[in-house]
């Protein structure tokens, strides 16, 4: 048993040395840790950069489907309006074409009844 206790000294005693000639490995950890540690953080901004960007685009996308909809549907009823309005001039040109037609008719048959 002594024997099991005196190696296991040795390798304690053996790595406790080797750890004190390691210090310097200890130190490299602790930097590539913290060194990971920021980039980590600076992916994570990034990413939360990232999802800001795609959230300002997905609204400035929205906004300018609102205004595409909007310039459509107010051409839309400009070029009814303008349908109508067309349509309406055509109609009093044919009620004024009918009142002149009429009107000619009227002159002629006073014209027979009169003699002329």
């Amino acid at each position: 048993m002594k024997t099991a206790q005196r190696i296991a000294s040795v390798v304690v005693l053996t790595l406790g040395a080797a750890g004190l000639a390691n210090a310097g490995f200890l130190d490299k950890v602790r930097e590539d840790a913290t060194t990971a540690a920021v980039g980590t953080a600076v992916t994570s901004g990034d990413v939360k950069q990232a999802a800001q960007d795609g959230k300002d685009a997905a609204v400035s996308s929205a906004q300018q489907a609102v205004q595409g909809a909007v310039q459509n549907a107010t051409g839309a009823a400009a070029n009814a309006a303008n349908d109508a309005t067309e349509a309406a001039t055509g109609a009093n040109q044919a009620a004024t074409d009918a009142t002149q037609a009429a009107s000619e008719k009227v002159n002629n048959k006073l014209g027979k009844l009169l003699g002329q």
